[in-house]
């Protein structure tokens, strides 16, 4: 469940998808990959690789998915 404060939400199911670096101050995508079901009841699966545009501009996150289209919960 999403928990919203001011402007800002945050849902605990993916709030570790990145690794915060102090000495940089830049975030890497970190190793998981989440599993999705839709609201018609198929699956996906999503991974984060990236949160930068070009250079290190934020805002342009980048993932991997796949969906299953017929139902099944079997994900490659």
């Amino acid at each position: 469940m999403a928990t919203v404060a001011g402007r800002d939400t945050a849902n605990a199911a993916i709030a570790r998808w990145y690794r915060y670096s102090f000495i940089t101050h830049l975030l890497s995508p970190g190793d998981r990959v989440y599993v999705v079901r839709t609201v018609s009841g198929r699956f996906a699966k999503i991974q984060f690789l990236g949160y930068y545009c070009p250079g290190t501009a934020p805002g342009c996150v980048t993932v991997r998915y796949a969906y299953q289209p017929n139902g099944s919960r079997a994900l490659r």
